[in-house]
């Protein structure tokens, strides 16, 4: 018979929440400097110029294809940001989150060169799940957050092991199997952190004598900007330290199907 500590080192392990949030924020809190500038640069600039083209187009609801072209324009003034922008500064500060957790050499300059490496994986990659996670939600809503629990670390992958998209598509589909209840729970709290910020903002600026809803005030939208950049970098840090922690659970294997991410 199997003795029960035996049997209790062969349980296969789980997710920790508690410490993927521990380790994300500890990373921000050593290396804050340096996201405070990927954030600056990344992601309110990016933001805030988006803010103000969206704001410069004139609608037009006279017919419904006057409303649909300025829907398209909207739509392609976010391009850039989405397919280019966002996934070089999720890649940075998720190798930053891992390098920190190896006590390694965590500095930009070698983040920089470990992500400018990966580009064209890297923007493959966040294409091809931005694009699953549209059609999956356009479809009933569930199937477009199956997609995004089963490719949460694949941005992670692709800059920490290198490789092509599909080798990171594969390793993130690999790695977060069997987690995704767990990982389904972390986007709960991340989801939690988010709405706080939202009403941190929102408080902000009615205190400020601004309506936060239907302002166009740039204290407003800077104020927006850095909200959502906060957010931005405890998503990414998180994805980051879910991807240490997961590593650290089921360490390398074979590569899983795309097919399998209903698994």
């Amino acid at each position: 018979m199997f003795s029960d500590d035996f049997m209790r080192a062969r349980a296969p392990a789980n997710l920790d929440v508690g410490v993927v949030l521990g380790g994300a924020f500890g990373a921000i809190g050593k290396h804050w400097v340096v996201f405070l500038i990927y954030t600056l640069v990344l992601f309110c600039l990016p933001y805030a110029v988006t803010q103000a083209a969206f704001l410069s187009l004139t609608p037009d609801y006279s017919t419904s294809f006057a409303s649909l072209g300025t829907l398209w324009r909207g739509l392609l003034i976010s391009l850039p940001n989405i397919f280019l922008i966002q996934p070089f500064f999720a890649a940075l500060i998720g190798w930053t989150v891992w390098a920190d957790s190896l006590r390694t050499q965590a500095n930009a300059r070698s983040a920089i060169s470990a992500v400018g490496r990966q580009t064209i994986p890297l923007l493959l990659v966040n294409l091809l799940v931005v694009l699953a996670q549209t059609v999956g939600t356009l479809l009933l809503i569930v199937p477009g957050v199956i997609v995004s629990l089963a490719f949460w670390v694949a941005l992670p992958a692709c800059v920490v092991e290198g490789g092509s998209g599909r080798a990171a598509l594969s390793r993130g589909l690999f790695l977060t199997r069997g987690q995704r209840w767990r990982l389904f729970l972390l986007a709960i709290v991340l989801g939690v952190i988010t709405a706080g910020l939202s009403i941190i903002f929102n408080l902000i600026s009615l205190m400020a004598g601004f309506n936060p809803v239907h302002s166009v005030s740039p204290i407003v939208t800077g104020v927006r900007a850095a909200t959502s950049g906060i957010g931005g970098v405890i998503g990414a840090a998180v994805a980051g330290s879910a991807y240490v922690e997961l590593m650290r659970i089921k360490g390398g294997g074979p590569g899983s199907e795309v097919a399998e991410v209903f698994a």
